[in-house]
């Protein structure tokens, strides 16, 4: 039950940000493929240059991206920085 109050939240936030920020299908598909916690996280932190833009489909995309590669599991990102880190 909590589960589905949490989607329709999820659903609320993203047709707002969508009617703030408009985007394309494949912009809406990129974002919406994403886990939860980075389609959270976009729709928390976007902040475009400007306002009133068209269309944001570019940005949103690159900002997603951008999103998901800081979320990424500890084997991946985090255990390169680690070595990093032990290196030095």
């Amino acid at each position: 039950r909590g589960d589905r109050g949490d989607r329709g939240s999820h659903v609320d936030s993203l047709n707002r940000f969508v009617r703030r920020y408009p985007i394309d299908d494949r912009a809406m598909d990129y974002l919406c493929s994403q886990p939860p916690k980075v389609i959270s996280q976009v729709i928390r932190d976007f902040v475009p240059r400007r306002e009133g833009e068209g269309d944001y489909s570019a940005i949103v995309m690159t900002f997603t991206k951008r999103c998901r590669e800081r979320m990424a599991p500890d084997g991946d990102m985090g255990e390169s920085d680690a070595k990093r880190r032990r290196v030095l």
